[in-house]
C-alpha cells in the first residue's frame, strides 16, 4: 500500500557537503586560477521526494592550488578550509570543513558539525529500541500526538564526517566512489537510544557510526553527464540500545537504492565569477528498506532529487 503523509510533505531536510545529490558534470578537475589561492563560495539547493525534503547547504572558505602541472594525475589538486553551514526551518548544521585533493583521482575531507533540531516539521523523533516502528504512518501519528512523552521535540548534537572519494576517467566514461563515515552524538529524550534521521531515512544510534557509499558509473557528453548511482547506507546498534530481553536482529540497515542520474553544466554569463554551475536530477528505486519496498510505501515509487548547484570565486 502506498502511503503519503503530511509529515513527508512538510518535512525539511538538510545535508552536509557529502549527500551526493550535487552531481559533478564531469570527472575532470577544475582548471587552476592564475593565483594559487582563492576564496570560494559554493551552494547546493535541492528538492527530494520519498522521503520529501527541501534543503540548502553552503560552503565558504579558502582554496589553495597544490600544483600547476599539466600532468593529469596532479592537475587541479588543492587544499581547502571552509565554514560549511546547512540550514532549514527544521534543523541546522554548523560545520567546519577541511578538504584536500592530493591527486586528481582522490579527495579526502573531514567535517565537524554542531547540529540543532528545532522541534518543527515532526523532528526530532526518538525511540527506545532499534526495532521501533518509524514508518510514515507511525511518524505522522507521533507528530500529531498531544503526549509530550512521545511527540517530536527540539534537541542538539555533534557530528564528525570523514570522507573519501576515488574517481577515474577513460575517454568519455568515468567512475566514482564517494564514502562517508559519520560519527554522531545526539541528545535524546531520557530512555531513548535511537532517533529517526530524516536525511538518511534510517534509525540512527544515539551515539555511533553511520556509513554511506555512493558509487557512480558516468557517461560524459559535453555539458551533459548521464549515469547510474548505487547508494548504500549502513549502521549498527550496541546491545544496550535494545530494552532488556528484546531481540537484537533488527532489519533497519543496510538500505540500498539504485537508479539513473542526469546533470547539465550551465554556461556562466560573460564576466561572471560563477563556475561549475549545474542542474541535476537523480532517480533511485529502493532495493532494500524496512518500509519502502512495499510494506507501507510502494516499491515502485523511487526517491527523486532535483536541484541546482554552483561555485563562486570571490574577488
Amino acid at each position: 500500500m502506498f502511503y503519503s503523509s503530511p509529515l513527508r510533505k512538510l518535512s525539511i531536510t538538510l545535508t552536509s557537503v557529502g549527500l551526493g545529490l550535487a552531481l559533478v558534470n564531469d570527472a575532470r578537475a577544475e582548471e587552476p586560477s592564475e593565483s594559487r589561492g582563492k576564496w570560494t563560495l559554493s551552494s547546493l539547493t535541492a528538492l527530494r521526494v520519498n522521503p520529501i525534503g527541501l534543503f540548502e547547504t553552503a560552503s565558504f572558505g579558502y582554496q589553495y592550488s597544490l600544483s600547476t602541472s599539466d600532468d593529469p594525475l596532479f592537475k587541479g589538486t588543492y587544499v581547502k578550509v571552509a565554514f560549511a553551514p546547512s540550514v532549514s526551518p527544521a534543523f541546522g548544521r554548523w560545520g567546519l570543513l577541511a578538504e584536500v585533493m592530493p591527486l586528481s583521482i582522490l579527495r579526502l575531507s573531514v567535517l565537524g558539525e554542531y547540529v540543532t533540531h528545532f522541534g518543527t516539521f515532526g523532528t526530532l523523533q526518538s525511540f527506545n529500541s532499534p526495532n521501533a516502528d518509524f514508518s510514515d504512518p507511525k511518524l505522522l501519528e507521533l507528530r500529531e500526538s498531544t503526549d509530550t512523552n512521545i511527540k517530536n521535540y527540539s534537541s542538539s548534537g555533534t557530528a564528525v564526517t570523514l570522507g573519501a572519494m576515488l574517481q577515474g576517467k577513460v575517454g568519455d566514461y568515468a567512475a566514482r566512489v564517494n564514502y562517508r563515515g559519520i560519527y554522531q552524538n545526539t541528545n535524546l529524550r531520557s530512555g531513548d537510544t535511537v532517533y529517526y534521521d530524516i536525511l538518511l531515512d534510517i534509525l540512527a544510534p544515539r551515539t555511533g557510526w553511520i556509513h554511506t557509499t555512493d558509487t557512480d558509473l558516468l557517461k560524459l557528453d559535453g555539458d551533459w553527464t548521464y549515469g547510474l548511482r548505487h547508494t548504500l547506507v549502513s549502521t549498527s546498534y550496541p546491545d544496550s540500545a535494545y530494552p532488556s530481553g528484546e531481540a537484537t536482529n533488527t532489519t533497519n540497515a543496510p538500505t540500498q537504492r539504485l537508479g539513473p542520474l542526469v546533470s547539465k553544466k550551465l554556461a556562466p554569463s560573460e564576466g561572471s565569477s560563477v563556475s561549475n554551475q549545474s542542474i541535476f536530477v537523480l532517480t533511485q528505486w529502493w532495493l532494500s528498506h524496512r518500509f519502502r519496498t512495499g510494506q507501507t510505501s510502494s516499491k515502485f515509487l523511487p526517491l527523486i532529487a532535483a536541484g541546482y548547484s554552483f561555485n563562486f570565486d570571490v574577488k
